[in-house]
């Protein structure tokens, strides 16, 4: 891979069709708690971790610096 290649992004899946309902979240109140999957690019599992799907859709994404010169 070079520098003008884009690098590949994980993923965050949460597989609707064998989840378990969602509990409340600690932070929002609102039960949107899930169980997910972070996947690299080839769809390997990397991590299971717990996403809220409400604080998620609120949540900004991170300003990313600019690059220095």
């Amino acid at each position: 891979m070079t520098l003008s290649q884009p690098r590949p992004a994980t993923r965050i899946l949460i597989a609707p069709d064998r989840a378990a309902p969602p509990v409340p979240c600690e932070e929002c109140g609102y039960p949107a708690l899930r169980i997910a999957k972070l996947v690299d690019e080839a769809g390997e599992a990397l991590a299971t971790l717990l996403v809220c799907t409400n604080c998620r859709a609120h949540t900004p994404f991170p300003e990313i610096p600019a690059p220095r010169s």
